[in-house]
């Protein structure tokens, strides 16, 4: 293996304390102790991979730690995420303002590229609804709300992997205004979507986010990854789905908003997010309720 990359839905990065976290799908994680430096190196060598990025890694003497992680299935070969080309761009520079049924006062505001985006688009123009770009900055901490947006649109933020510290801002942010608004992203090998967060339902994103935690087999490591993925680092590319997972996810995702356009979104119980393997099969679904204050984390 001569130029292998962290296989698809792993990360590696360091801790607070000191040591490394390769952190993959349903939970799996490792700590590593060992040479900061050398450790920096190596995941940048990682996460280059097949780009052609030149880190030796013989000189860098990890040689042992490489076999390792190869007969644990943790690395790969070739490009990240899989065939960019699962599905075609027919958008043009991501989703076109497009005129849906003159009767529907509410705007669905797309910000996202990549497949999802682009079939999630096809199914919310194909039903009749409104559509409009949203431009928000990847990289900003604090979102950007839509300065037409209007109470009870919907802000619909699709990303390669989970936002936790922006999304709790935009969550506070779309209650404020009365909009709602719905997350997707992808951790390990799949993909999650939702709930619809409306303004006055009593279950909110933290909610989701200390359940998460509370859940874990391993609450620090989880605490770490996400402390990651708000840092602003470079991030691997996440594990391209196929089509079939594509489109039963999108479905879903698409139900959800038609429920909402049309007024049949409950604003009692539980809300309910979606996930789909990488590879298709159907959609689970898991309650989100409200977490007691006192028992948060």
């Amino acid at each position: 293996m001569t130029r292998p990359r962290l296989a698809d839905g792993y990360h590696l990065f360091p801790m607070s304390d000191g040591q490394w976290l390769l952190f993959g799908p349903d939970d799996l994680w490792c700590r590593i102790t060992a040479d900061p430096d050398r450790m920096h190196r190596l995941a940048t060598g990682l996460r280059a991979g097949a780009r052609g990025d030149q880190v030796d890694f013989q000189a860098l003497g990890v040689q042992d730690l490489l076999a390792e992680l190869a007969s644990s299935g943790l690395l790969a070969e070739g490009p990240a995420g899989g065939d960019d080309e699962v599905l075609p761009d027919r958008t043009g520079q991501g989703p076109a303002i497009v005129v849906g049924d003159p009767s529907e006062t509410i705007t669905i505001w797309l910000a996202g590229d990549g497949a999802w985006s682009r079939v999630l688009h096809g199914m919310l123009t194909a039903l009749a609804l409104n559509v409009r770009g949203w431009p928000r900055d990847s990289a900003a901490m604090t979102p950007k709300l839509p300065e037409a947006a209007q109470d009870g649109d919907v802000l619909l933020d699709l990303r390669d992997w989970q936002a936790s510290a922006c999304w709790q801002q935009l969550d506070t942010l779309c209650r404020d205004r009365r909009l709602a608004w719905y997350g997707g992203y992808s951790e390990g090998r799949r993909l999650f979507a939702g709930p619809l967060w409306t303004a006055s339902h009593g279950t909110r994103f933290r909610d989701l986010r200390d359940r998460q935690i509370a859940s874990a087999d391993h609450a620090p490591e989880l605490l770490a990854y996400l402390d990651y993925l708000d840092a602003g680092n470079e991030l691997p590319k996440p594990p391209t789905p196929t089509r079939a997972a594509l489109a039963n996810l999108c479905a879903a995702i698409a139900g959800d908003l038609l429920a909402h356009v049309e007024g049949r979104h409950s604003e009692q119980g539980a809300l309910w997010q979606h996930s789909i393997g990488i590879d298709g099969g159907e959609p689970a679904r898991h309650p989100i309720l409200p977490v007691p204050r006192d028992c948060a984390t």
